[in-house]
């Protein structure tokens, strides 16, 4: 937010084709993660894949239509290896 100041105002969703946000991740951190998003005012749409991209937004496979001037697209995580031992 430095970039910008910080009263400016930003916004964000993440759009997530499955039922939970950071559904490989499994159940215990999950809490944490949607705190954080929360406390950043991010919101998200569940079962919603991204279906299009264009200059304006982004519609999902919800028929949704998401207006954004920035679209940052990631194709899902991983825990690190650690976590399995």
């Amino acid at each position: 937010m430095g970039i910008l100041g910080e009263r400016a105002p930003l916004n964000g969703t993440v759009a997530e084709r499955a039922g939970a946000i950071g559904p490989d991740l499994g159940g215990g951190p999950r809490p944490i993660l949607t705190q954080a998003l929360e406390s950043l005012g991010v919101t998200w749409r569940l079962d919603a894949a991204v279906s299009s991209i264009d200059a304006h937004g982004v519609s999902t496979s919800a028929d949704e239509r998401i207006a954004a001037k920035t679209v940052i697209w990631t194709a899902g995580l991983r825990a690190n290896e650690l976590t399995e031992r």
